[in-house]
């Protein structure tokens, strides 16, 4: 009688449940990412990220391309808020990178509110992704990639940042980092060209991350240097960032070159009307200003926000700006980082591609760490301050957002170094992936996101609408605020009435303001706004006195001064 022969698996069917595994890791983590955190800040979305002040004003500003696109306002740099002053896009970021997003969104028909949400949904979303993809065309495996994304994306840093959403959009980090890497290593200048390209992309999204990611570019440049002392040769990625068939003669390759230039001509002509605004206006940040926001050790362990670790800094209550200074990275992720930085520098395969830009990237973590960090009085920044237009960047501590894209491949590194080089058996290997992604995305689920109802919006609104009466086609709207509330929430409130309406007003925010800008007391002349303006610019009487004929003032709560009460 023949024996019947045992079935073993062959080698097919072990790396495809090998797939199948990386994949469920992948989808698990996404969706940890969106149901953990997305879900959760925007309420099920009947919520918006943030609270009513940034949150708002960034709403003003995208509406206001939107408004611009369609060819409701006519001018691009001139929003009519403190009104009758010029430029005032320029007094903070413009969002012409991702406002195109928005403004797609309100042609699908979506309301503002809504719209917004949606921006902010599918930058958090793009982060991820874009990281995810960059990091599998730099050689990591699928989970790996699906590990060092959710860093990127929804490390505590990042998540720290949602009342900030005009930092959300960094999407082109990745990029710009791989084409720069691959540039570095290969000398092509094909990757020059991306580089370029995606370094200008940030810049439109975000001017403070732009930056910074320049920083990162630099510090980049300084760790191959390093690298480089007694180096034959660096080692090609195994799977190639850019073809080497793409070159700059090819049709691609010139289509890639002029879309490089038309981004930095647009990039520098942003840049230059920034710093002409800044020069016509006076603007200056006092260097106490940023250093009050340089990352501190103790920044490092902030976490004020997450439920599971926000007890970690709470000791810590001597460093100022506390609220920008949220740079704990998550217990999850910092293990994972210390396991690939230690693998990173303890690994004996030096050549081995994906360890070798794990040492470029744990270099250049390092030199933007310690080139930000304020030790007393004393920082090396201090230095770089002295640079003009860098002292313009006052929130160094943000810079927290594109180091996370360090971090993020030392984290690819290490865990693929548990899935490939270890003698675990398969079994083994598995257990620790999935314990790993549990230990990553537990954090995102014990964040307490600050986020404000999204009828909070509209009700603020409607009461204004109730108070304010007619609103001529011609008026220029004026509100002025109640005691109990932060000026800010007034002039945001008034943005938003004129600029549904399709009407100039008096009433602004931005990250700048204009000179002699007063609070929008109702103590005070409604005239001194306008006066502030002609003592800058100049007005003809009869002008001023049809400004004033068309003022329509909207007081919330009289005038109330002290001897009122005696």
């Amino acid at each position: 009688m023949s024996s019947v022969p045992s079935i073993q698996p062959t080698a097919s069917l072990k790396q495809a449940a090998l797939n199948v595994l990386q994949v469920f890791v992948l989808c698990g983590i996404f969706a940890a990412a969106v149901f953990g955190y997305l879900m959760n800040t925007s309420g099920w979305l009947t919520m918006i990220p943030g609270d009513l002040g940034d949150a708002r004003f960034n709403s003003v500003i995208l509406e206001h391309l939107y408004q611009w696109v369609k060819g409701v306002v006519p001018k691009l740099w001139s929003p009519r808020f403190f009104f009758p002053f010029e430029n005032t896009l320029a007094f903070s970021d413009s969002h012409f990178g991702s406002g195109w997003f928005y403004v797609a969104f309100r042609f699908l028909g979506l309301p503002r509110e809504e719209a917004y949400l949606g921006w902010f949904l599918l930058g958090a979303v793009l982060n991820f992704w874009v990281c995810w993809y960059v990091l599998r065309r730099l050689g990591f495996s699928v989970s790996a990639s699906a590990f060092g994304a959710f860093v990127f994306a929804f490390a505590l840093p990042a998540l720290h940042k949602e009342n900030h959403a005009q930092l959300v959009y960094r999407f082109a980090i990745p990029l710009a980092v791989a084409a720069w890497y691959r540039f570095l290593t290969a000398r092509e200048a094909a990757s020059a060209i991306q580089t370029i390209i995606w370094v200008c992309m940030q810049f439109l999204c975000s001017i403070y991350v732009g930056v910074f990611l320049a920083y990162l570019l630099i510090a980049m440049l300084l760790a191959q240097l390093l690298l480089s002392i007694g180096q034959k040769s660096e080692p090609r990625l195994r799977a190639p960032w850019f073809a080497d068939r793409t070159q700059l003669r090819s049709l691609k390759g010139l289509f890639a070159a002029l879309g490089a230039i038309l981004l930095l001509v647009v990039v520098l002509f942003t840049l230059r009307r920034y710093q002409h605004v800044a020069g016509e206006y006076g603007f200056t940040r006092p260097l106490s200003e940023l250093f009050s926001m340089l990352p501190r050790l103790g920044s490092y362990l902030l976490a004020d926000q997450s439920g599971l670790t926000g007890s970690l800094g709470r000791s810590l209550t001597d460093i100022p700006m506390r609220h920008e200074q949220q740079m704990f990275i998550g217990v999850g992720a910092g293990l994972l980082l210390i396991i690939g930085l230690v693998r990173t520098w303890t690994s004996k395969t030096q050549q081995f591609a994906e360890c070798y830009l794990a040492r470029v990237m744990s270099i250049s973590l390092v030199l933007l760490v310690l080139v930000t960090l304020c030790v007393g009085d004393w920082s090396v920044y201090a230095w770089l301050a002295q640079v003009p237009g860098v002292s313009s960047i006052r929130a160094v501590s943000r810079i927290a957002l594109v180091m996370l894209f360090p971090a993020a491949v030392l984290v690819a590194f290490g865990i693929d170094w548990v899935s490939r080089s270890t003698s675990l058996p398969n079994y083994g290997k598995t257990a620790c992936l999935l314990i790993a992604a549990v230990v990553l995305t537990t954090e995102s689920f014990y964040y307490q996101p600050h986020h404000t109802p999204m009828q909070s919006w509209r009700a603020r609104q409607d009461q204004l609408g109730e108070r304010s009466g007619a609103v001529g086609k011609d008026a220029v709207l004026f509100v002025t605020q109640p005691k109990a509330e932060p000026f800010f929430m007034t002039e945001i409130d008034a943005m938003i009435y004129a600029q549904n309406r399709h009407i100039p007003t008096l009433n602004g925010y931005s990250g700048n303001t204009p000179p002699r800008y007063t609070y929008p007391d109702p103590c005070l002349p409604v005239e001194m706004r306008i006066d502030s303006y002609i003592a800058l610019r100049g007005m003809s009487p009869a002008k001023r006195q049809h400004l004033v004929d068309n003022l329509h003032v909207v007081t919330l709560e009289p005038c109330s001064k002290p001897d009122d009460k005696k």
